[in-house]
């Protein structure tokens, strides 16, 4: 993916570069946070403290759409969690 992109922005690399930079520190570090490490845990742990916090916030927006004359016109269900 990163060889892919490269290559679509004009900079292409070979595949040992691509994979020399996914192995990196650079995919290893939280993006807003440096001095975080983040891996497939790190961002679990940051979907299931981000659902805590929106879940009133969330289920007061699905309560008032339920609510909208719209709603079952619009209304689908998702196959999977938004968050």
């Amino acid at each position: 993916m990163v060889a892919a992109t490269l290559e679509a922005a004009g900079a292409p690399i070979s595949a040992d570069q691509a994979r020399d930079i996914a192995a990196g520190q650079l995919f290893r570090r939280h993006a807003k946070d440096p001095s975080r490490d983040y891996d497939k845990e790190a961002r679990a742990r940051d979907l299931e403290s981000l659902s805590r916090r929106l879940a009133p916030e969330l289920e007061g927006a699905r309560t008032w759409a339920m609510s909208t004359p719209a709603w079952d016109l619009a209304a689908a269900t998702p196959n999977r969690s938004l968050l």
